[in-house]
């Protein structure tokens, strides 16, 4: 989902501007693909004045072949590069003079990069050699770029091999910044992602309680398309089962949801420093609410509040309510973390709680008070 207020992908090109890359940046599965797909086939019906280039990685074709068969579908009637030297150009001199000879017109040309970040090596250095021919502003080209960027750490393609960063990714688009538009994806809200589960997934035929509901929308954390993974692995379990066309289930609880994945917050987790790691471990063992300052002392971190910010900075798993008071995104957010802690550490974390508050219990016994400190480890 858009940020609110962000204009879509199709009004932006509807501007027919020039030399632009327009970037839908947000986290996996939140629908850029969808909306980049959506405003290509919009323009290939409506803009009569345009010509579309879809370009998809293939791992089973040559090199550039993405490129050529882009061209091919999209600009037909072009003359396509050959394979052996023509007028003393090689097959990469001879599709570089196809692009330069279509996008320097007065029609204008959009370029759909789908699932750039996985582009191998020689497919994304011709189109690095495209962003520099054509967004070079001594060069009159009249084209665009679309294209997604996945935040959220390192990626991963759908064979499983590794991909570059986000942060790969920026670096190649800050070498052009008075071309880059960005169009922020922000996570659903409950109740979008409530509707799509309820009407989208199940067509209204989903029997559970609004306890069970709200269990799985904890693990989703806004993302539809880790709500539909999980749904389908629940289903396959025999978890969620169909009685009577209805979806229904008996007991679903936390440790159930763990083992179905997949869990955003662990994913997450395991995208960032060991430091950091270390700290959430600690935060998970005090409660779903913890004070900073009891994973100074007792729990021993250092640079703690360094660390949170930049937790916070970096995902969702935990938001900070006021001060020195933080707490993970759900109930499921914060077990999901706990399932990490290892036996020694819950041991020695729980004994150094223990003995924190049993001392301060004593101090405080006289005056019948309890600190805000013990109210918030009673609420994990």
């Amino acid at each position: 989902m858009r940020q609110k207020d962000s204009p879509s992908l199709l009004t932006e090109l509807e501007k027919a501007e020039h030399q632009k890359i327009y970037i839908l940046s947000g986290e996996r599965g939140l629908g850029k693909h969808q909306e980049m797909y959506a405003a290509e086939t919009e323009l290939r019906t409506s803009a009569q004045d345009t010509t579309v280039l879809s370009v998809h990685p293939d791992p089973l074709g040559f090199a550039l072949w993405p490129m050529e068969k882009a061209l091919q579908e999209g600009a037909p009637g072009i003359a396509l590069p050959k394979h052996s030297p023509k007028d003393g150009l090689n097959y990469i001199e001879q599709l570089t003079r196809c692009f330069i000879g279509l996008c320097t017109q007065r029609r204008r040309t959009v370029i759909f990069l789908y699932r750039l970040h996985t582009f191998h090596d020689d497919l994304l250095e011709f189109t690095v050699k495209l962003f520099r021919l054509f967004l070079n502003p001594y060069c009159r080209s009249n084209v665009s770029f679309c294209c997604c960027l996945h935040t959220g750490g390192a990626l991963w393609d759908s064979t499983g091999a590794s991909s570059r960063s986000t942060e790969q990714m920026i670096e190649l688009f800050s070498h052009y910044p008075k071309s880059t538009c960005y169009l922020h994806f922000l996570p659903w809200p409950r109740e979008a992602l409530q509707y799509f589960l309820e009407q989208e997934l199940f067509q209204g035929h989903l029997r559970i309680t609004q306890g069970q509901k709200d269990l799985i929308l904890d693990v989703a954390m806004g993302n539809p398309a880790t709500l539909a993974i999980l749904m389908e692995r629940l289903k396959a379990r025999g978890i969620l089962y169909n009685e009577n066309g209805y979806y229904c289930c008996n007991n679903i609880d936390g440790a159930v949801l763990l083992t179905c994945g997949p869990v955003p917050s662990t994913e997450e987790y395991r995208r960032m420093d060991m430091p950091l790691q270390e700290l959430l471990r600690g935060s998970s063992v005090i409660g779903v609410e913890f004070e900073a300052k009891l994973l100074s002392e007792p729990l021993k971190f250092e640079a703690v509040e360094d660390k949170l910010q930049k937790i916070l900075s970096i995902s969702r798993i935990i938001q900070q309510k006021v001060d020195d008071l933080y707490e993970f995104e759900s109930i499921f957010a914060r077990l999901s973390i706990h399932d990490l802690v290892s036996r020694e550490e819950l041991t020695l974390w729980n004994s150094r709680l223990g003995e924190y508050f049993w001392q301060l219990s004593r101090r405080q016994n006289a005056e019948g008070e309890v600190s805000a400190s013990l109210t918030s480890l009673k609420k994990s």
